[in-house]
């Protein structure tokens, strides 16, 4: 058997899977996979950055009430990407609310 040749180049990064967060009202980080950051900018507004781009990814938002002091009427969310930030906003007839929140990016 002859001589190891040199080490070839890096190859690309490979599939990051799934990257998740649960963000509370404030918008402090309870949990994650893949998330390095979470903000709150505004009432019912938030910045969640991901550790890769997830512009082509499928991101899921699920909003979660408290129970004991929310009312349970119709919760609208919006859910915009940019590279590895995902902009979220949390409203209820049409006046922004701090939730707690899952978000979900699968990437595989």
């Amino acid at each position: 058997m002859g001589d190891q040749g040199q080490p070839g180049p890096i190859g690309p990064s490979g599939n990051p899977g799934v990257l998740w967060a649960r963000v509370d009202r404030i918008g402090r980080i309870i949990g994650q996979k893949g998330v390095t950051s979470a903000t709150r900018t505004g009432s019912g507004s938030y910045d969640v950055t991901f550790s890769v781009d997830v512009s082509a990814c499928a991101v899921t938002l699920t909003p979660i009430p408290n129970r004991l002091s929310f009312d349970p009427g119709l919760i609208e969310s919006g859910l915009f990407t940019a590279g590895p930030d995902a902009l979220v906003t949390l409203e209820q007839g049409g006046t922004g609310v701090d939730l707690e929140f899952s978000i979900v990016a699968n990437c595989g």
